[in-house]
């Protein structure tokens, strides 16, 4: 799972509000298409909650 990996290597976060936070490595590597594609134009917004198991 892509998404998991980039967490586990701290290329991206969750913040308090649930928001996409990405590292300057990541924004670093913008220019290149997939990666603005994929992740950069998603920083900062906020990811969907499951309606059960909320995080604490």
């Amino acid at each position: 799972m892509l998404q998991l990996s980039l967490i586990e290597q701290v290329y991206a976060s969750v913040d308090e509000d649930y928001r996409i936070v990405l590292s300057n490595n990541l924004k670093a590597q913008g220019a290149e298409p997939a990666v603005h594609a994929v992740f950069i134009k998603k920083e900062g917004q906020s990811i969907h909650l499951p309606n059960t198991f909320l995080p604490s």
